[in-house]
């Protein structure tokens, strides 16, 4: 069976402006139409899976033609992180979607900045050749 092949998002920032004991992980695919009223429905589909120390997104988003005769297209992406910077609690970590970007709520298990290690730039500090199961 042939594996499905994803893009990476155009791009992903991290803050801590969100709700106390929360950091905000804005994953940009450009393309992603939030559900916009009562009756309207997103052009997309998201599989978010929160672990303690990582975590995976895997969206497709469905856009069509500008006319009837153009056909639609449907893409997928998928942004990882290995390793968080400290334990999340994925039961209350969640995500919503706006315009051409889903939103991630991490909840933090420790009442402490990240901001550290968000300094670095990015949000995954897994290292090659780390022991994974040594934190």
């Amino acid at each position: 069976m042939a594996e499905e092949e994803y893009e990476e998002p155009f791009g992903v920032t991290v803050d801590e402006k969100g709700p106390v004991d929360f950091v905000r992980v804005n994953v940009a695919i450009l393309g992603l139409k939030p559900k916009s009223g009562l009756f309207s429905k997103s052009n997309a589909v998201a599989d978010v899976d929160f672990k303690q120390r990582s975590l995976t997104v895997k969206a497709t988003v469905c856009t069509k033609g500008k006319s009837k005769k153009d056909a639609s297209t449907t893409k997928k992406y998928m942004y990882c992180v290995k390793k968080l910077p400290d334990i999340i609690k994925p039961e209350e970590s969640y995500y919503k979607f706006d315009k051409d970007r889903i939103i991630l709520f991490l909840r933090k298990e420790k009442s402490r900045s990240w901001e550290r290690e968000l300094s670095s730039g990015d949000l995954d500090q897994y290292v090659e050749g780390e022991d994974e199961n040594a934190s």
